[in-house]
């Protein structure tokens, strides 16, 4: 896997869940270039990477000779906040709940498919799939694919609660990620085979499959960290 792809990913998404939780503030100037450099130990290249989809996501807006600026991201409401996890038990509760919650949202998803939610769902997919072909560590492109199926369930609660936990999941998908480097490659292209039956259990109209793939996913996911759980 490439390194500057991996270390690019792993401080955009630990810099996301800043902002999510609140430790960066709506209105709060980030840290210089080369402060962020020296806290990360990476390159300018690196964190003008991470800066540059920061703003394009509309985290941040930069102000020239100012620097950059936390923001609220267009059309966006601040959502509940949880604390951050603090403990492997903290994690595991985290699955726990999502299990539950994502398996319900695919089951709806897959009930009230339509013109609209598919196009968005399979663009989710191959969006994940290509960042994994690319060597990226895909956690943006995982979350994003989770949001789709929430937000095809048309009951906006289940957007709201996954993002309010954005945190968590990024937490989670970067710690499965790297827990095991050398198993890395094949957990992401399992990730991705298990994406792509949630998908076309949804795409069938399918909504006890698309239910029992989401928390199959989810558990196979817990598993990949803690090596025990469902594996399917």
């Amino acid at each position: 896997m490439s390194r500057r792809a991996t270390l690019s990913d792993q401080i955009y998404d630990e810099m996301v869940g800043r902002i999510i939780s609140g430790q960066f503030t709506v209105g709060q100037r980030l840290p210089s270039e080369a402060d962020l450099c020296s806290s990360y130990a990476v390159s300018r290249t690196v964190v003008r990477e991470v800066l540059f989809r920061l703003r394009e996501k509309g985290y941040v807006v930069s102000r020239r000779g100012a620097g950059s600026f936390v923001q609220r991201p267009t059309g966006a409401s601040a959502p509940p906040t949880f604390g951050p996890v603090s403990s492997i038990a903290d994690l595991n509760r985290c699955f726990e709940f999502r299990i539950s919650m994502e398996g319900e949202a695919a089951f709806l998803a897959a009930e009230r498919r339509d013109a609209t939610t598919l196009p968005t769902l399979r663009q989710a997919h191959l969006s994940f799939r290509d960042a994994v072909a690319m060597e990226s560590t895909g956690g943006e492109e995982d979350m994003a694919f989770h949001l789709a199926v929430a937000a095809a369930a048309r009951n906006q609660f289940f957007g709201g609660m996954l993002r309010s936990i954005e945190v968590h999941v990024l937490f989670g998908i970067n710690l499965s990620r790297n827990l095991a480097p050398a198993f890395a490659e094949e957990h992401l292209t399992r990730s991705v085979e298990e994406h792509a039956r949630v998908l076309d259990a949804i795409q069938a109209g399918d909504s006890t499959t698309a239910r029992a793939t989401m928390r199959a996913h989810l558990m196979n996911a817990r598993h990949r960290i803690f090596g025990s759980g469902a594996a399917a």
